[in-house]
């Protein structure tokens, strides 16, 4: 199957985003409160903005 592209479900990929999403707003939510991330949530937040952009470069936006 080489040279094919991989096709994905919409409602999968909009599940994973939902998910990515949330994830970077309660973090946010805790910043605003004051609290100091772990090295740990740093790494899983920064984690989720790749998965992001890389769904929006999956549709042709440059993020």
């Amino acid at each position: 199957m080489r040279g094919t592209q991989r096709r994905h479900v919409p409602r999968d990929v909009l599940s994973a985003l939902a998910q990515e999403a949330l994830l970077v707003m309660v973090a946010a939510e805790a910043v605003h409160r004051g609290e100091s991330l772990a090295d740990t949530d740093l790494d899983r937040l920064s984690q989720a903005a790749g998965r992001l952009r890389a769904a929006a470069r999956e549709v042709g936006c440059d993020v």
